[in-house]
């Protein structure tokens, strides 16, 4: 026998109040012999022998429903949980994965969980140890517990946790660890959601007693935030659904700077007039209702840029020939109606008309095979790469140098060109595709837009240092930079050391020039993101495309670091991730709830059946010795307060309350008390 509470049992010293109630009230009298009632001396001495017992029975039935109830309070119960094998290894699973956020009206799933598994611990016994595992998919190298109190703040501090989720594969750890230790079984306690249990048996599952406490609503229903698409004429809001559906929700549409749209909806999908998307500005839709989980009635985006970089075309040697003008190739690729102008805006204009008024209005500046600029020019030029803009110089057999290009990536060195009747030696260098990085790394893989037959006849050599911060993203053969950068202020300053046009490569002819061409030049306006996911799913890891050091900081004041060579960036939270390296905007993440966590649709039992075996479990741990979970204590405070009711019930009998007492009775008490009156 032991008590949850027994510094309760000091109610017992209640046991002496009857007693001293008993022995304070006898009455003390004086017996006066009375010649006319000798005859009731006979009828008094058997009337006293009985209520002597009578009031011993009396005085019992008191004290022991006093102390009965100073049991119940206590808590009795009795150890149960070693059994015949001593004591037992409790291995409790929490399922902590976002479904368990689900709530009506009341906890949530979670603390329901919490609970029961608290409970177990409650009623285990003295020399029982513990386990705790959770759901999450990762492998446990956990300890056996023997403190109640430590496994109680494990299970009190455990949260909804994102990413993946196996409960199967968190099963199957419970249940190796309970089959390696004596008396050894596992309570799980979950909603039992069936995008958690993958089909397939669960290995082990009937070699140790195992009960399943479902946790979960009877009836779930959840709707959810499925996508936000932006279409031509319309943006577009898909939702999710499980369970019975609202007739009517709210969509709120959050574009930002305080701007709020709403839609009332009947169905799955909700639309809003173009334009209401913010340009590279994240954004915010909700769902009202939502349902039995909140964590997925948000979800945020990021709007795409809606308006074409405008990109100036400056020819710097200019032909009398088109085919052999430096800006042919261009022209034609970024021609109104192509594939390309459709994206990309372009305007030309000869480099002796070239102004300060041209460069303001433009994201992007091709200058092809330009001489020295004028002063005055150089200096708008430098200007408009400070603020922001990008510039592309492509190299023919004039390329500026001196203190007036400051503007350039890098400085030339020598001009090279390939003697085309060497027999020793190819007329030409080829490219080297493994060296492709930043706007040209899309090009490395053959297939992917191939840039591998370029042959190049006539380049420059920089004269680039390492102090210079010059990246390169593409390189001949020999070693040679083909394709360099230089931050100047907020722009980029890209370099091509060969031509354009035909003169010293045939870049301008391979099947990749376009989508370089549109890598180039988006990159150089700032128009080219990283190739980041827009949206991904929070607790996944995630492959980040960046060469440098980046810092992503997320919902609230959250900041994480990643560089090159780190394990993959795992969004801990749902949010939007602002990724920045050296201190400038690189991209946008955006991180949401898994959708499959969003179907609250729970296994039923057949079901449950097939995946852990029919038998193999007991479906709760409150069934009783026969469902395969034998509890580590045996409750007895049923017991205490029967036997309480029972003390009550025998009181009030021999306290006369419920007799009807008669004439005759009345004189026979008084006799026996020795108090009557003639």
């Amino acid at each position: 026998m032991d008590f949850l509470r027994p510094a309760l049992l000091w109610g017992l010293l209640g046991l002496a109040v009857p007693v001293l109630v008993h022995l304070l009230g006898q009455r003390r009298v004086r017996t006066v012999s009375v010649a006319t009632l000798r005859f009731l001396e006979a009828a008094r001495a058997r009337a006293a022998a009985r209520w002597r017992l009578r009031r011993l029975l009396l005085l019992l039935a008191r004290a022991l429903a006093l102390g009965a109830l100073a049991v119940l309070y206590a808590g009795p119960g009795c150890s149960t949980a070693g059994g015949p094998g001593g004591p037992a290894l409790w291995v409790l699973v929490l399922d902590t994965s976002v479904s368990m956020g689900a709530a009506r009206g009341g906890p949530t799933r979670l603390d329901e969980a919490r609970s029961r598994l608290l409970a177990v611990v409650d009623r285990a016994g003295p020399e029982d140890r513990f386990a705790v595992l959770t759901t999450a998919d990762r492998p446990w190298g956990g300890t056996v517990l023997g403190d109640p109190a430590l496994v109680r703040r494990l299970l009190l501090d455990a949260r909804l946790e994102h990413g993946p989720h196996r409960v199967d594969r968190a099963l199957e750890a419970a249940l190796a660890v309970a089959a390696g230790a004596p008396g050894g079984r596992v309570v799980l306690a979950g909603d039992v959601q069936r995008s958690g249990w993958p089909p397939g048996l669960v290995a082990g599952a009937g070699s140790v007693p195992l009960g399943v406490v479902d946790v979960g609503l009877p009836d779930p229903a959840n709707g959810w935030v499925e996508a936000v698409e932006e279409e031509a004429s319309a943006v577009r809001v898909r939702l999710g659904a499980s369970g019975a559906e609202p007739p009517r929700r709210a969509v709120h549409l959050a574009p930002g700077a305080g701007r709020r749209l709403t839609a009332f909806v009947g169905g799955r999908e909700a639309a809003f007039q173009a334009g209401t998307l913010p340009t590279d500005a994240p954004g915010l839709v909700s769902l009202e209702p939502g349902g039995d989980l909140t964590e997925d009635d948000e979800l945020a985006f990021v709007g795409k840029t809606k308006t074409r970089p405008q990109v100036l075309l400056v020819n710097g040697d200019p032909r009398g020939f088109e085919i052999q003008d430096e800006l042919f190739f261009l022209r034609r690729a970024l021609a109104p109606g192509s594939s390309l102008g459709a994206r990309i805006e372009a305007r030309e204009v000869r480099l002796g008309d070239l102004g300060p008024a041209h460069l303001e209005a433009a994201d992007a500046v091709v200058l092809a095979n330009p001489g020295p600029l004028p002063p005055g020019l150089d200096e708008a030029l430098a200007r408009r790469l400070e603020a922001g803009a990008g510039l592309l110089v492509t190299a023919g057999d004039r390329v500026p140098a001196g203190e007036g290009a400051r503007w350039l990536a890098a400085p030339r060195r020598d001009a090279v060109a390939v003697p085309p009747g060497d027999p020793l030696r190819r007329p030409f260098e080829a490219l080297d595709p493994g060296s492709f990085a930043g706007p040209a790394l899309p090009f490395r893989e053959a297939g992917a837009g191939d840039l591998g037959g370029t042959r190049v006849t006539r380049y420059w050599v920089l004269e680039a240092r390492a102090g210079d911060e010059v990246k390169v993203w593409m390189r001949l053969e020999n070693g040679a930079p083909l394709l360099v950068e230089r931050r100047v202020g907020r722009g980029r300053s890209l370099l091509l050391t060969t031509t354009i046009d035909r003169d010293g490569a045939d870049l301008c002819l391979q099947p990749g020039f376009v989508p370089w061409l549109e890598q180039a030049l988006l990159y150089a306006a700032g128009r080219l993101g990283p190739a980041l996911g827009v949206t991904v799913r929070a607790g996944y890891p995630v492959e980040l495309p960046f060469e440098g050091p980046v810092t992503l900081e997320g919902p609230g004041e959250l900041r994480l670091g990643w560089r090159p060579g780190a394990p993959p960036f795992v969004p801990p939270v749902p949010g939007v991730y602002r990724a920045a390296a050296a201190g400038e905007e690189a991209g946008w993440l955006i991180a949401r709830v898994d959708p499959g966590e969003s179907d609250l649709t729970p296994l039923s039992p057949g079901e449950l059946d097939a995946r852990l075996g029919a038998g193999a479990y007991s479906r709760g741990v409150d069934e009783g010795p026969g469902s395969g979970v034998v509890l580590g204590r045996r409750d007895g405070s049923p017991a205490a307060a029967a036997l309480l009711l029972g003390l009550v019930g025998a009181e009030a009998l021999l306290s006369g309350r419920w007799r009807r007492r008669r004439p005759v009775d009345l004189l026979a008490d008084g006799a026996a008390s020795g108090g009557g009156r003639p």
